[in-house]
Parts: C-alpha cells; structure tokens; sequence
C-alpha cells in the first residue's frame, strides 16, 4: 500500500515516518513531504493509494489541483474534534501508531472494495437497463429484483435510478451522505481522482447491493447532459463491478441513446394490457427510427419482460420480432414494493437472462 504524507512539520514527519518503518514496512511504503510542490513534481502522473494532507498544508495541497492519482484522500488535523477537512475524512495526528494506521487503513477499505482494479484482462462492468413506456408498469421494482439476484449469485452489482421522480428508497437502505448529486459533480468537474470520489457517493443495501442514491433535486438529473451521464457511466464501468442495473424513464433523446449505447441489454418491462404493450410497441419503432438516423445498432439489445403476468388475463405482444425474456407473475401476498422485488430476485430466468446477455 503506498502512503503518502504532506505535512510542514519536518520533526513529525521524521517520527511518524520512522514509526511506519519500525512498525508497518510489510504493509505500507510511505513517503513524506513537508514541500507540497516537490511532492506534485515527484508524483506527477503516478497513482498513490491513500494521500493524508495535514490541516496545515490544506490550503496549499488543493485535491483540484493534484497532479497524480489518489484513491483515496485523508487529513490530519490537530486535535480530536476536527472530523472533516474539505468535505474529507478527518482524524487526530497525535496518536499511537496503530491507532493511525488502523483508522487509515480502515477507511481505505470503505473505497478500496469499490476502486478499478488493476487486471488488465478485467472488461467493464456490463450494463443492464431498465424502462416501461407505460408509466407503473413494475420496471424499478423488477430492476431492483434483478439487481438482488445478481448480489445472491456474488456478483458485484450497482444499482443506478436515472429516474427524475425515482423510488430508490423503497427498494435500497442505507445511512446515505451523498449520492448522484455528488456522482454528476465528480465526473463533470474533476480530471483526477474520479473514482475516488464516486466510491464515496456508494452505498450499500443490507442485500449486498450497491447502490447510489438518487439526486437531492429533481432538476440535478434533468440538467444533466447526455455527455455527463455518458461519463459518469464510463466511469463507473471501470470501477470494481461485474454488473450495473440502470433503472430510468423512456424518453428519446440524446442522454437516452447513450445510455442504451452503452448497455449490454434494455429490458423494456409491460405489464402485459393492451394499453402497456400498445406504448412498448411504439417505443420499440422509435428506437428503431433513431437507428436508422443515428447509425446506432440500440433495438438490437431490446428485450421484452412481462411484469404482473397472469395466464389468463395478461395479453402477449404479437407480430413483433423482438425478444421475450420472460414474465414476472403478480405477487398478490406481497405488501410492499421491497416485499416485491425479493420475490422477483429468485426468479430462474434471471440466470438465462444473465448468460445470454454476456455473450
């Protein structure tokens, strides 16, 4: 693990870098800087695993300015009250050593499960996305389930709701600091350290799923450009996730052939009534248009869900050449939209789903 330490004092740095020898030289190579530009010199174009800047430097060692990669950036304050410095975790420099390392290296483990991973022969994240043309058709509730079963078979898996009026809440519990709001920002004003801050707009749901909370205003997601969400997803394929499921509204513009650009597979979800199948049909001839004008391949990875399907009141789309992938029954017992989308988790075609989606 490589440390780095920025700090004015030069008689701290020789005793905490001495400590880190004595104690720590099987798990941590640390360096040390009391200059701030011979450190970005040093640095520049390198990754380093943790950055801890002293409160005495931080108006000096600006994050916005870094010239190398930090997964993952901490400060040392002087007393045990500061808790934060620049919106990052803060902790007291005038400690044991173990009690040092093990509160660093504890909070590099939140980020690090999350961080690219470094195998060259590791493909991105596969991208799953989720939409109905008929508003109420089940398509959060059924990427939710999908999302659960995925964590079930021990996939890395991230939950994104790029809804305006989404309902992650409902389905992904967690105490949330920050989430797309934060995630948006990350990737439109930052050139380094992207990763590091979007591990820190992650949570994750008592059922092993990952997920980033939505938006604190409505507006953040509809001002978003397509450019930003095409970003943002980029940047979140590299991360450490074998699957993304994408819940979103069907629209037809740019943000939307993006996304759909970048997805492995677009479940367009119908609760099987004339009026759901008549809207999912139509979408379908658009998508189809925009290809034809675009030069774009999208209907190709549209695949129909039945979601609330019952033998014998649902009805089927006919004369469509567009593949099914299955139908989710109508959970009658189930009280809430969580109660649902577990069901929905164990459902077996979700493993046909997974492996003739990867291919």
């Amino acid at each position: 693990m490589k440390i780095v330490i920025c700090d004015s004092d030069k008689l701290y740095l020789k005793r905490i870098s001495s400590a880190f020898e004595e104690f720590y030289a099987d798990k941590a190579d640390v360096s040390v800087y009391s200059d701030g530009e011979k450190m970005q010199a040093d640095l520049k174009d390198k990754v380093v695993d943790i950055l801890i800047i002293s409160e005495n430097m931080a108006d000096k060692v600006m994050q916005d300015s870094l010239e190398f990669e930090a997964n993952l950036i901490m400060y040392f304050s002087d007393d045990t009250q500061t808790t934060a410095i620049c919106d990052s975790k803060a902790i007291c420099k005038f400690q044991q050593i173990d009690t040092l390392f093990e509160a660093v290296t504890g909070e590099y483990s939140q980020v690090n499960k999350f961080l690219p991973v470094s195998d060259e022969n590791k493909e991105p994240a596969k991208i799953f996305t989720f939409v109905c043309a008929a508003g109420g058709s089940g398509a959060s509730t059924a990427a939710a389930g999908f999302a659960r079963h995925l964590a079930q078979m021990e996939k890395k898996t991230l939950f994104v709701s790029l809804e305006k009026l989404n309902s992650t809440a409902f389905f992904m519990k967690d105490e949330v600091n920050s989430g797309l709001t934060e995630a948006i920002e990350a990737v439109k004003d930052s050139k380094r350290n992207v990763s590091m801050k979007l591990s820190k707009c992650i949570s994750t749901d008592n059922s092993g799923v990952n997920f980033i909370a939505p938006c604190k205003c409505v507006l953040d997601i509809q001002n978003a450009a397509a450019e930003d969400l095409s970003a943002l997803m980029n940047a979140i394929s590299k991360m450490n996730f074998d699957f993304i499921v994408v819940d979103t509204d069907m629209t037809f513009d740019e943000k939307a052939t993006a996304l759909f650009e970048k997805s492995a597979k677009v479940f367009l979800i119908t609760d099987a009534t004339p009026m759901s199948n008549k809207k999912t049909t139509d979408a379908v001839e658009v998508i189809r248009l925009i290809d034809s004008q675009k030069n774009t391949n999208n209907a190709e990875k549209l695949a129909v869900i039945y979601n609330k399907y019952s033998d014998t009141t649902s009805v089927t789309i006919e004369n469509m050449k567009i593949t099914i992938n299955g139908a989710i029954p109508y959970f009658a017992t189930c009280k809430t939209p969580s109660d649902v989308s577990q069901k929905i988790s164990g459902m077996a075609m979700w493993n046909n789903v997974v492996k003739t989606s990867v291919q």
